[in-house]
C-alpha cells in the first residue's frame, strides 16, 4: 500500500475574497501582507491559498484563523421588498 501524503485544503472563495479585500484597502504587497501575518509558511504558498489552490492543512487552518479574526465578513442588506407590479408580474420573493 502506497503511503498518503499530506492533507491538504483550499481556502473558499468567500475566505479568499476577504483576505484579498483586506490586502487591497491596505495597499499591501504580497510581501507586505505575509511579513504582517507572520505566518508560518512562505510568500508562494500565501499566493497559491489566493489563488484557490490547496495549501496543507495546518497552513490552512492558520489562514483560516487569521481570517477569521482580521478579515470579519460583511453583511449583504436586505433586499428591498417586492412592489406590486412585480408580484402582478409573476415574481415570488426569494426565500432566505
Amino acid at each position: 500500500m502506497i503511503p498518503r501524503g499530506k492533507r491538504t485544503q483550499a481556502l473558499t472563495p468567500d475566505e479568499a475574497r476577504r483576505l484579498n479585500e483586506y490586502r487591497l484597502n491596505r495597499s499591501l504587497s504580497l510581501w507586505t501582507l505575509r511579513s504582517a501575518m507572520e505566518p508560518p509558511f512562505k510568500a508562494r504558498t500565501l499566493q497559491r491559498a489566493l489563488d484557490g489552490y490547496p495549501v496543507w492543512e495546518p497552513y490552512h487552518h492558520f489562514l483560516v484563523q487569521w481570517i477569521e479574526a482580521n478579515c470579519p465578513a460583511r453583511k449583504l442588506p436586505p433586499s428591498p421588498p417586492m412592489g406590486g407590479k412585480d408580484r402582478a408580474a409573476g415574481e415570488r420573493e426569494e426565500q432566505p
